[in-house]
């Protein structure tokens, strides 16, 4: 019974949050990247406690560095391609030279 009044309250919750897309191509678009982020969050969920510790904290730099870039303001768009280039260019170096073992 419980978790039936849990997944009635966050069907609610999900409703209310989306009550202001009226085109249903934009709720399909928004529902199919909830569900890639169900998805990746339960790939995250499979790594070990350590390394998802360190996924947390990279993408936390992440989403600081686009927030200092300007990248996530209001506007719709795609992240600069100056932004996109630093963010790869810092995966290949980390790959390449691994991180610092101090």
């Amino acid at each position: 019974m419980e978790e039936r009044k849990e997944f009635d309250e966050l069907l609610g919750e999900f409703k209310h949050a989306l009550r202001d897309i009226d085109q249903r191509d934009e709720l399909l678009w928004v529902l199919r990247l909830l569900s890639s982020y169900w998805e990746l969050m339960e790939e995250v969920q499979r790594l070990p406690w350590r390394l998802r510790l360190k996924y947390f904290a990279c993408t936390f730099l992440i989403f600081n560095y686009l927030r200092l870039q300007k990248q996530l303001g209001r506007e719709d768009h795609s992240f600069s391609e100056y932004a996109r280039k630093n963010i790869y260019k810092i995966f290949s170096l980390v790959m390449k030279d691994g991180t610092d073992k101090n």
